[in-house]
C-alpha cells in the first residue's frame, strides 16, 4: 500500500501531460516538441507501454516542463 500511495501522492505532485497538453501550456507546436524528443532538445519525457494493441504514450512531468522551461530562460538571457 506505501508504494500505491506514493505513486499516487507524486502524481498529484507532479503529474504527467500529454504532448497535445504540454503544447497548449508552452505555445509549442505538437510537431516541433516530437522533433524535439528525437533531437533530445526539449524536455524531458517518458514513454509508458502501452498493453495489447495499445500503442506506447509520451508522457511529460510537469516539474521537467518548468525546469525546461527556466532553462531555456537562462540560455536566452545568456545569449
Amino acid at each position: 500500500w506505501s508504494e500505491d500511495s506514493e505513486l499516487h501522492s507524486s502524481l498529484l505532485n507532479d503529474p504527467l501531460l500529454s504532448t497535445r497538453e504540454v503544447s497548449r501550456v508552452t505555445n509549442i507546436k505538437e510537431r516541433t516538441l516530437e522533433r524535439y524528443r528525437l533531437l533530445g532538445k526539449g524536455p524531458k519525457f517518458v514513454r509508458i507501454s502501452g498493453s495489447g494493441t495499445q500503442p506506447r504514450l509520451v508522457r511529460y512531468h510537469l516539474s521537467s516542463i518548468e525546469s525546461w522551461i527556466r532553462g531555456e530562460r537562462q540560455t536566452q538571457l545568456a545569449a
